[in-house]
C-alpha cells in the first residue's frame, strides 16, 4: 500500500510540477509579447514647425538676402517720390502750364506706379521663391533626420490645431534643427 500512496502523490507532484511549467510558459509567452509588442511599437516624435523653419540657417540667409532686395527697391521707389514731389512743387511754384514740363511731372508719375507695382509682385514672388527652396530643404532633412534615427512618424505642431497635445520628451525639434544646419553647411554624415 505504501507504493500506491507513493505514486499518487508522485501523480500530484507531477501534475502540479506540469502546472507551474505551463504558468512559467505562460509568462515567459506573455512576457515575450509584451517585449514585442513595445519593440514594434511605432517610434513618433514632433516638432515646432515655426521654430524649426526660423532657427533654419538656410531660412536667415534667404530672409537676409530678401530684406536687401526689397531694401534697394524701396530706396529706388524712395528716390523717384522725391523726383515726383519736387518736379510737383517746382509746377505749383512756376505755375508753369508748359505741356513739357506737366508732360514729364506725368511720365515720371506713370513710371513710379509701375515700378511699385513691379516690385510689389516681384517681392511676393521671391518670397514665395525662397519659402518654397526653404520648405524642400526642410522637408529633405526632416525626412533623411526620420529615416536615419527610426522614426515611424515625425509630426508638425504649428499651433493651427493639428496637434492638440504632445508630451514634451518627444520634441525632437532642437536635434531636427540642429541636423538641418549641419546638413545644410555640408557638416552632417
Amino acid at each position: 500500500m505504501k507504493s500506491k500512496k507513493h505514486t499518487s502523490s508522485g501523480l500530484e507532484n507531477y501534475g502540479n510540477m506540469r502546472i507551474y511549467v505551463m504558468m512559467g510558459l505562460g509568462f515567459c509567452i506573455l512576457a515575450g509579447l509584451q517585449v514585442y509588442l513595445h519593440l514594434n511599437q511605432p517610434k513618433v516624435a514632433y516638432l515646432k514647425t515655426n521654430e524649426l523653419y526660423d532657427g533654419f540657417e538656410l531660412s536667415k540667409e534667404l530672409d537676409n538676402k530678401y530684406m536687401v532686395t526689397q531694401t534697394a527697391r524701396k530706396e529706388l521707389l524712395d528716390s523717384l517720390k522725391i523726383r515726383l514731389q519736387v518736379l510737383s512743387r517746382e509746377i505749383e511754384i512756376n505755375q508753369i502750364k508748359q505741356g513739357e514740363e506737366i508732360k514729364r511731372f506725368q511720365v515720371l508719375r506713370e513710371e513710379y506706379y509701375l515700378k511699385e507695382q513691379q516690385f510689389s509682385e516681384d517681392n511676393k514672388a521671391l518670397m514665395q521663391q525662397y519659402n518654397n527652396q526653404i520648405l524642400n530643404q526642410l522637408n529633405q532633412y526632416v525626412q533623411e533626420y526620420g529615416e536615419k534615427y527610426n522614426y515611424q512618424f515625425i509630426l508638425g505642431a504649428s499651433g493651427s490645431g493639428s496637434l492638440m497635445y504632445a508630451n514634451e520628451q518627444d520634441n525632437v525639434t532642437k536635434e531636427v534643427l540642429k541636423y538641418a544646419n549641419e546638413r545644410y553647411d555640408g557638416m552632417g554624415n
